[in-house]
């Protein structure tokens, strides 16, 4: 999964760096090194946090809890958890201004 992510990343850096986005490619190149190196788990990755979460919520769409759609319910979710997480250890400083875990 991280393998395929890490290639669509890559290919996705490529595609805005000949876009002249450069600011774009190299955050994508960061995201990909990161899958690349290991220094962030896949699950605490947020890029590949955000595809989940927008995969999930695409699957419930039609879904409903109560009154509310079931997407904007898991979302919401998902945020709460994110919020609660305390980042662990120190976090280190790249010259692009990138902020990664160590």
């Amino acid at each position: 999964m991280t393998r395929a992510f890490r290639r669509r990343l890559e290919e996705t850096a490529y595609i805005l760096l000949q876009t002249d986005r450069l600011t774009m490619a190299r955050m994508a190149v960061a995201a990909a090194r990161a899958l690349e190196t290991g220094s962030v788990p896949p699950e605490r990755h947020p890029l590949i946090r955000l595809f989940i979460a927008a995969g999930l919520a695409r699957l419930v769409s039609g879904e409903s809890v109560g009154t509310r759609r079931a997407s904007e319910v898991l979302l919401e979710m998902i945020e709460h958890a994110t919020e609660n997480q305390s980042q662990v250890g120190p976090v280190e400083t790249r010259p692009s201004g990138l902020i990664l875990p160590r």
